[in-house]
């Protein structure tokens, strides 16, 4: 706890704390009993074998990172131990929690959506976003009017909010730390045109300038939309019997073009993943349909 006060909450993102102190709760409730020097090797690494029901490889692979940061701060510079326990900690070779497909929307639960909060302004613009352009919610509640070029057709993505407790954050860059420019499609340029239409409707009406008015997610009054304003859009799918959330409109647009044929770097690069082989990884379902229908094609011509 000490280390979280010294080290995380005064050199890390907000984002990233969170993601911190999940897991030193979880060590915590494990090992809270214990003395630091009485935490072995094998104990750390039966504790993060025990996590692969419950994780992603590369969740538990973050975790890992997180606990040798730990240790390596207790041998130095805080000296309560001398050698790190965590130093040789490894993700389990079989992950019961893999491979899990991306959770995505069907064209029915599409339609659903969007005649359910067409007419809610502050839900269905981020939706569009999430679902149009593969953005993650905090790049579609940070985007600002001046990212979007109608002339060309794209949208810049260069910043991530994350708001919590009520205060709002915006970073200038996103969670891969890379800003990108990805292609509108008309459907997505015509919804911001008439939102801005909109926008400006709701600024007359109030007679006084938005309080940020830049910002394309935001509500009639000019405040800026929260990612507490989209919670009922999650609950409203699961009382609606969708599986789905929020972050499935973005999978669901990545699936919708890679299984329409579209190249898996060009998605790559419009979701903002720092490599192709994340985007792999998260869509097998679908690179194994293109190998086979691969191996399909090359049965008939060779």
């Amino acid at each position: 706890e000490g280390w979280l006060i010294d080290y995380v909450e005064v050199n890390l993102a907000d984002n990233t704390i969170d993601a911190y102190k999940t897991t030193i709760k979880q060590f915590i409730e494990k090992f809270g009993n214990l003395k630091l020097v009485d935490i072995t090797p094998l104990k750390l690494q039966s504790f993060i074998n025990d996590l692969r029901h419950k994780y992603k490889a590369s969740t538990i692979q973050q975790k890992i990172n997180i606990l040798k940061k730990l240790f390596g701060d207790a041998v130095e510079p805080y000296e309560y131990i001398q050698k790190n326990p965590a130093h040789r900690l490894k993700t389990p070779a079989r992950n019961a929690a893999m491979p899990k497909a991306a959770t995505i929307f069907t064209d029915a639960e599409l339609t659903a959506i969007i005649n359910r909060f067409k007419d809610d302004q502050v839900v269905f613009i981020p939706i569009m976003l999430a679902y149009h352009m593969g953005m993650r919610k905090g790049e579609c509640l940070a985007l600002k009017w001046s990212d979007v070029d109608f002339a060309h057709n794209t949208i810049t993505i260069s910043k991530n909010q994350y708001d919590k407790n009520g205060s709002i954050i915006v970073y200038n860059k996103t969670k891969s730390k890379k800003s990108r420019i990805i292609d509108m499609d008309s459907t997505i340029a015509s919804i911001l045109k008439e939102h801005k239409l909109y926008q400006q409707h709701c600024q007359k009406k109030l007679g006084k300038a938005y309080p940020g008015s830049d910002y394309i997610c935001c509500k009639p009054d000019g405040r800026k939309t929260k990612s507490d304003d989209l919670r009922y859009f999650n609950m409203w799918c699961k009382n609606n019997g969708m599986t789905g959330s929020f972050h499935s409109l973005r999978h669901t647009h990545a699936t919708k073009l890679i299984d329409g044929g579209m190249d898996l770097d060009y998605v790559s690069r419009r979701l903002g993943h720092s490599n192709i082989v994340i985007t792999s990884k998260t869509y097998v379902h679908l690179t194994n349909k293109r190998r086979n229908k691969a191996v399909k094609i090359m049965d008939d011509i060779l």
